[in-house]
C-alpha cells in the first residue's frame, strides 16, 4: 500500500480561547455510515496542560462537516483528572466502542490544616 500525505493537514486546527486554543491532535477515527468521525485531543492551556476530548465529522474528502462547540469528555477536578489522551475507537456488532486513558495529577493539594 502506498499513502501519501493529505495535503490540506492538518484537519483539525486550534481555534477559539477556551478548552482547543493551544493545541490539537491525536486523534481516533471511525469510518461509519459514509462519514469520517473523530474524536481527538484538545489543550487549551500550557500550565496545567489539561487536555478533553473534542468530536468533528468529515465526509470521505475530508471536508469538515460538523465540530462540536464544547468538548465531548472533559475533566473530574473531584477524581483529580487532568488529561483525558489516547482515544481509540473499534466496532464490533453494530455497537461503537471508544477507550482512552485518563491522567490523574501527581498528588492531590494538601487540605489545610496539614496532612
Amino acid at each position: 500500500m502506498r499513502m501519501e500525505r493529505y495535503e490540506g493537514n492538518p484537519i483539525i486546527r486550534p481555534q477559539g480561547d477556551e478548552w482547543e486554543s493551544v493545541a490539537t491532535f491525536n486523534p481516533a477515527a471511525l469510518y461509519k455510515d459514509g462519514k469520517i468521525h473523530v474524536f481527538y485531543r484538545a489543550v487549551g492551556d500550557y500550565v496545567y496542560y489539561a487536555s478533553r476530548q473534542g468530536y468533528a465529522v468529515f465526509d470521505e474528502s475530508l471536508n469538515l462537516l460538523e465540530r462540536g462547540e464544547e468538548p465531548v469528555f472533559g475533566l473530574d477536578l473531584d477524581l483529580w483528572e487532568t488529561s483525558i489522551e489516547d482515544a481509540r475507537l473499534t466496532e464490533i456488532g453494530g455497537e461503537v466502542y471508544m477507550t482512552y486513558v485518563i491522567i490523574h495529577t501527581p498528588a492531590p493539594p494538601v487540605p489545610s490544616g496539614g496532612a
